[in-house]
């Protein structure tokens, strides 16, 4: 019910999606990670519904038009990231995944939009099992599903279709990430990247992909990636300038491989210019005026940063920046000082005081109901707008209405408070326990403070035992608070109950 909702709901946001990156200025422009993270939210819960025949029209629409955000990141990426992971991370979770996408392709058994999915969700059930921690951390059943999974994802993608226009750019992409983790040699890979870039030569995740290859951790030698960011320009179509070679960087900046640009093998002069490039391609993106300014920063090119933050004004986008304080930080670094009177303040926060609140508050308005939460999250925590818990409660009822369960705790939060509506323990019960019945933690700790305390519902040890029960090692002190409080009879059915609770929400969720 929830899916359903949420996918009648975000309709306005899936064809503005699709469009195209070029958008009005005189709009709100939604990009980068907020983009990215609600095209993802919307291909997710399409799957769960199984409007297959959505993503079928959905995935087609992204390879013919070649669709991207506005700040040039290609949409059907991460519509494809939408496949990597289940609802709830959990055994259960991936079975029911996994089964979503099987019962795709036997819809659509010609179709390679299905295959490269269940591809990608194979791939990641496949890391699940080997864990995040170093290679001698890992199992010998680890390494076995994992090497088991791969296969089945490689399974998917060999075959492919029969008109090579057909084919889809993330199927090559998933071969290299298989190709890196399997370990193929080195004319193996590269066969297959120029197989891959003379599909998509603007795919740039192709790029991104043998970056990472080369990195010294992975099958490459100290220089490698940073003589391939020069040589990637020259393989790039010329409209897109060297901001292959920015991309590059960037992401190599993300993956800590080098810490200043003083580094051997960077140029901030090229990654200028690529920045350059990027915007003359995509000139409406937030994000990427955003990121310019803060690589400008990092290389201390002062002059360029005084441009930049000026353009950005008031309203940085605080995702780019790692928080506010950092943009404030860098800001007075350049000399750069905007105006900020009573008048002014008081007209920026009216309106939102950073790009990202904006951007989350524009999609909280079409409906989507995790920008709803985090919209109604701000106002809560005096974060990126001015503290109005009326306003949170507004955006947070909005969102709990579609079954979102962190807005109902936190709606209920709001209700036992009495912050931006009338305290109500009933009502504040209410929003706790419907969060309780979706998996949510924060429900169900404040559901059973509500039973420990006796408020919004009679004092009740044995269900206050029952919620805390579900995330022991967070709730030892309630509970071991609890053990001393209850008769030896009374804890047993109190165990009893837990654990029947623990088993139907494992088969829910």
């Amino acid at each position: 019910m929830r899916l359903k909702k949420i996918i009648c709901i975000c309709g306005l946001s899936i064809i503005l999606l699709i469009i195209g990156s070029r958008m009005s200025l005189a709009a709100t422009v939604v990009d980068g990670k907020i983009a990215r993270d609600h095209l993802k939210r919307t291909v997710h819960a399409l799957l769960y519904q199984e409007k297959y025949d959505v993503l079928e029209k959905m995935a087609k629409e992204f390879r013919q038009t070649k669709a991207r955000f506005p700040e040039g990141a290609w949409k059907l990426s991460f519509f494809y990231k939408a496949f990597n992971s289940p609802q709830k991370s959990t055994s259960e979770g991936w079975k029911q995944h996994i089964k979503k996408l099987a019962k795709w392709m036997d819809k659509y058994p010609d179709s390679i939009t299905a295959r490269v999915a269940s591809a990608s969700a194979w791939m990641y059930f496949g890391w699940d099992a080997r864990g995040k921690g170093n290679a001698n951390t890992v199992s010998g059943e680890g390494w076995t599903l994992l090497a088991e999974r791969m296969k089945k994802s490689y399974v998917l993608l060999e075959s492919p279709p029969v008109r090579q226009s057909d084919d889809c750019p993330e199927r090559y992409l998933l071969f290299l990430l298989i190709a890196n983790v399997e370990g193929w040699n080195e004319q193996k890979y590269e066969s297959l990247f120029n197989k891959a870039i003379a599909f998509e030569p603007a795919y740039y995740d192709y790029y991104l992909n043998k970056a990472g290859h080369l990195m010294p951790r992975w099958h490459g030698s100290v220089g490698d990636w940073q003589k391939f960011a020069d040589q990637a320009v020259k393989l790039t179509p010329k409209a897109e300038g060297i901001s292959i070679y920015t991309r590059i960087v960037w992401s190599m900046w993300l993956e800590k491989e080098f810490s200043s640009f003083n580094a051997s093998g960077i140029s901030w002069a090229k990654m200028k210019q690529g920045f350059i490039d990027i915007e003359r391609n995509y000139p409406d993106s937030p994000w990427n005026l955003n990121s310019f300014c803060m690589f400008a920063c990092l290389a201390g090119d002062k002059e360029t940063a005084i441009r930049l933050f000026k353009r950005i004004g008031n309203k940085p986008y605080v995702e780019v920046w790692n928080g506010r304080g950092e943009y404030e930080r860098w800001r007075e670094w350049a000399g750069v000082v905007v105006p900020r009177d009573k008048a002014t303040l008081t007209e920026i926060y009216r309106h939102g005081e950073t790009e990202d609140f904006n951007q989350m508050l524009e999609l909280a308005k079409q409906g989507d109901p995790d920008a709803q939460y985090k919209v109604g999250i701000n106002y809560n925590q005096d974060e990126r707008v001015a503290r109005d818990y009326k306003e949170a409660a507004k955006w947070f009822r909005k969102a709990a209405e579609q079954e979102f369960a962190a807005a109902q705790s936190a709606l209920g939060v709001l209700y036992a408070n009495g912050n931006g509506v009338k305290q109500d323990y009933k009502e504040a019960v209410k929003w706790y326990r419907a969060a309780a019945e979706q998996g949510d933690f924060s429900g169900m700790f404040f559901l059973g403070i509500a039973y420990y305390e006796g408020k919004g519902v009679p004092k009740d040890y044995i269900k206050a035992y029952v919620w805390f029960s579900q995330y022991p090692n967070q709730t030892k002190d309630m509970l071991e608070d609890i053990r001393k409080t209850l008769l030896p009879t009374q804890l047993k059915d109190a165990e009893k109950e837990a654990l029947k609770l623990k088993k139907e929400l494992t088969t829910k969720f």
